[in-house]
């Protein structure tokens, strides 16, 4: 009964602390500007750029990003990193893969529009926008 207590109290700690954080901090997850924007990639060289961007991003951006490993894609005009999703897509993969490097809008839209848990998961890949 003591460890509960123990480990109930470090969950609490936890919990009020990252709430300090965020409060003192003055901004939200979803407080970010697009000048926040610092996009670091890797070249077809093996070399890793650090892109500062003002949130914008061309297609020819975009289409540079076209694999698994690296893969951004564009739906409704907004642009998002879905390397990290790949491998965690309850409908597996190859959805996501085959969204690398265009614009999947009409992708995204046949198997998700309206779908709140689909567009809460967008907005954590939000990287920019279209220009």
């Amino acid at each position: 009964m003591k460890m509960h207590s123990v480990i109930l109290l470090i969950a609490t700690l936890v919990f009020i602390g990252g709430g300090i954080y965020i409060v003192s901090s003055g901004r939200l997850v979803n407080d970010v500007q697009p000048s926040d924007f610092e996009v670091t990639t890797q070249t077809d060289q093996g070399v890793t750029e650090t892109i500062n961007t003002d949130g914008l991003f061309s297609m020819d951006v975009v289409s540079a990003h076209a694999e698994e490993g690296d893969c951004w894609s564009v739906v409704h005009g907004a642009v998002y990193d879905f390397t990290s999703w790949v491998s965690r897509h309850p409908g597996g993969s190859d959805h996501i893969i085959e969204m690398c490097g265009i614009d999947a809008s009409s992708i995204y839209d046949a198997q998700h529009e309206g779908e709140g848990s689909a567009e809460r998961a967008l907005i954590l890949l939000k990287i920019g926008d279209l220009e």
